[in-house]
């Protein structure tokens, strides 16, 4: 099964569960397909996770530019969560370093002597740079201030008795009490 990558919605893996023999201590088992058709610039790895009564981590160095089709053998049958991830790493590296493409969870059944389709999309993952700063003097001012600046405002949390809103932290008193 192919489908076409759709870049302006971010790249499709479109799945294709089939039945394969049975395998020593696994029980009946499945396997599944993804085609690319293009990978895009940057991506050098995907990853598929397919979590049902195990849950299994494939890793496929791609090419980009170049399609690609990936499958999993000796998947176990019954229900499945698919997600992918894909990497601007080689799969070796792929522990050292965040996804820069990831999809939603997709839920597909596996059966043996039935296809199942399933498509997935994945989209650019975002970030955040955040600052965490410790306030190890316990909030003394420092010696050199005059006096010390007002750093906060004491307001009543929710449900607190108040007379006006500008006692409340969330700025509404209603009926006496903050909401």
């Amino acid at each position: 099964m192919n489908r076409t990558l759709a870049f302006a919605l971010g790249p499709v893996l479109a799945f294709a569960a089939c039945s394969l023999s049975s395998s020593k201590n696994l029980g009946p088992v499945g396997s599944v397909r993804a085609s690319i058709k293009v990978v895009p610039p940057k991506v050098n790895c995907v990853q598929i996770v397919a979590a049902g009564t195990q849950t299994i981590i494939s890793n496929f160095d791609v090419v980009p530019g170049r399609g690609s089709v990936l499958t999993i053998n000796n998947l176990p049958i019954g229900n499945t969560a698919f997600t992918g991830f894909a990497f601007d790493v080689a799969c070796a590296n792929v522990d050292l370093d965040d996804p820069t493409w990831a999809s939603s969870t997709s839920q597909a059944a596996v059966a043996p002597g039935k296809l199942t389709e399933l498509a997935m999309t994945l989209e650019p993952v975002g970030g955040a740079v955040i600052d965490v700063n410790f306030d190890t003097d316990g909030g003394v001012a420092p010696r050199d201030l005059a006096e010390a600046p007002d750093l906060a405002t004491t307001c009543l949390p929710a449900n607190s008795p108040c007379t006006s809103s500008a006692q409340c932290c969330t700025g509404t008193c209603f009926i006496g009490l903050c909401f």
